[in-house]
């Protein structure tokens, strides 16, 4: 009997959660990667559960992705001989997981990106390549010590096509090894290597395979948001890996959003925070500026706030945010001849990110170790209003949710206003009081939209035969069921829902008869987001 996308989908869904419970035991080499397969398509016996993909001339895949339409590409894997000849020592590598043991996280996810680059160029199944390799690799990193928490790149279209592009690139250079040496003048040369270059080139602002495990990697069950201190050499070798990921992160943003503003003139606020956050990254108080400046001023060490799995440029602009921070603080010290309001007033001179008066602090985490966060310098080098929440608005964020996120002014917001706001790897539920935002709870991201989402002001779903909702579900209360819906939010009532839907899960909720359906989830089938 042939079962539909949907149903495959929702049979191999259920196999990989019970391997989650009941692994594979097996020494993590080829048999033990067919044997994952074979139990997560043991129900479909057309994809050949266990069995290498046939010889053929050719192995490619046209790659379609789901956030961008319009955007094609071909992919050539390994053929089948190489598969043969390379799998079994490209796994013998593991040492059946001891070569992974006891290695720091940064060595880790090096370890991790070679392995999955390497198994996904080999391509061994014909159908569940990534299903099969998301799980072989989550349970070798548990076995071994760490952590790979994939779930988050399958938030949404948007993480999905991410790591198809990351995972993409690291095949193409392997495939095609001097593809990105290749002249467009060379008309008469290998048609196929030029499309690699091509492709190549069209990828080259989606963050690298190992930026999205770094990311997994930091989302274990026990990771949350704190402030940390690490040794300054540390902090250096962290900056410095992490910098590349960081500068195409904010050109890709600021190209986005220099493009969006154009369409829709209201969302240039958001171009300008984007090259903000772009600018930050280089001058004189650039984050690798600020590692030299410290240790000649004696300091050993650094202190920043942490977010697991936040992106590489976040993480970088919390890096110099604690910088600028301590930086403030030792011209302090500097000054304690003078009068403290010379010291104030020298304090913000002195460091662009620093505190400025006129600016409220963000909830119970405002203090000399957190809760400030970063704006634009005048002619005066004094921080504006405006600028600082441009850059808040942008830690992050995507254009797609922000177009609300610019100020009206303090007045414009009523006591007990509500809002999400999702930044740095984390979701905040923040609650308005006494003119100034408290954080009510805190929790992974689970890599919803990133951006600043009021609650209060969302527009209530209409339920009408037919009417449908697509989008990330932000929040669900008594109050209602938070969906993000283009450049703003939509809310349902929770009393018409037979089953809610989770935090974080792309739901798309229709409605018949006034009550609203989850369409995209049988009745079986759990969410992909968290529970509230």
């Amino acid at each position: 009997m042939a079962v539909s996308t949907e149903g495959e989908g929702a049979l191999t869904f259920a196999r990989v959660r019970q391997l989650e419970v009941d692994p594979v035991v097996g020494t993590f080499d080829a048999a033990h990667l067919r044997e994952v397969h074979r139990r997560i398509f043991q129900d479909l016996p057309h994809h050949n559960p266990g069995d290498y993909r046939p010889d053929a001339p050719v192995h490619v895949k046209e790659r379609r992705l789901e956030s961008e339409p319009h955007t094609q590409y071909p992919v050539a894997y390994a053929l089948r001989p190489e598969v043969d000849a390379r799998l079994d020592a490209v796994l013998s590598e593991l040492r059946g997981g001891d070569a992974l043991k006891g290695l720091s996280t940064p060595d880790f996810v090096a370890a991790m990106t070679k392995l999955y680059g390497d198994l996904d160029h080999l391509h061994p199944f014909s159908e569940g390549n990534s299903r099969t390799l998301r799980t072989f690799t989550r349970q070798l990193a548990a076995a071994t010590g760490h952590s790979l928490k994939w779930d988050a790149t399958n938030a949404n279209a948007v993480t999905r096509d991410a790591l198809y592009k990351a995972r993409d690139i690291e095949v193409l250079h392997r495939t095609y090894p001097g593809a990105h040496a290749v002249s467009p003048a060379q008309q008469d040369g290998d048609r196929s290597l030029l499309k690699a270059r091509e492709t190549l080139q069209r990828l080259d602002g989606a963050d690298r395979l190992g930026e999205i495990v770094r990311q997994s990697a930091e989302l274990g069950s026990t990771a949350k948001p704190e402030t940390r201190t690490v040794p300054i050499s540390e902090a250096e070798a962290e900056m410095t890996a992490l910098l590349p990921a960081a500068r195409r992160q904010a050109e890709t943003a600021e190209r986005t959003a220099r493009v969006a503003a154009l369409r829709k003139p209201s969302l240039t606020p958001i171009h300008s925070a984007s090259i903000v956050r772009k600018a930050a990254l280089d001058g004189d108080q650039a984050p690798d500026r600020l590692i030299p400046a410290l240790r000649a001023r004696g300091e050993a060490s650094v202190t920043f706030n942490r977010v697991p799995g936040a992106t590489a440029l976040d993480r970088v602009l919390a890096y110099r945010e604690g910088m600028e921070r301590q930086m403030a603080i030792l011209d302090r010290k500097l000054q304690n001849g003078r009068s403290s309001e010379n010291i104030g007033q020298q304090a913000q001179d002195r460091a662009p990110f620093g505190e400025h008066p006129s600016v409220e602090r963000r909830g119970p985490e405002s203090g000399e170790q957190g809760g400030q966060r970063p704006g634009v310098r005048e002619e005066g080098g004094r921080s504006t209003v405006l600028g600082r929440a441009l850059f808040e608005a942008a830690r992050g964020s995507t254009v797609g949710g922000l177009a609300a996120a610019v100020p009206a002014g303090r007045g414009a917001i009523p006591e007990g206003a509500e809002q999400v706001t999702v930044m740095n790897g984390s979701r905040l539920l923040e609650s308005r009081h006494d003119g100034g935002w408290v954080v009510q709870k805190t929790d992974p991201q689970g890599m919803l939209p990133r951006g600043i989402f009021r609650l209060d002001t969302a527009t209530p779903a209409k339920p009408i035969d037919g009417a449908t909702y697509d989008g990330s579900i932000l929040h669900v209360s008594k109050k209602g069921v938070y969906q993000v819906q283009g450049n703003g939010v939509a809310r349902h009532d929770p009393a018409r829902f037979r089953q809610l839907p989770a935090i974080g899960e792309v739901a798309k909720i229709s409605y018949a008869m006034g009550q609203a359906t989850l369409a995209n989830r049988g009745p079986d089938l759990p969410a992909k987001g968290r529970s509230i």
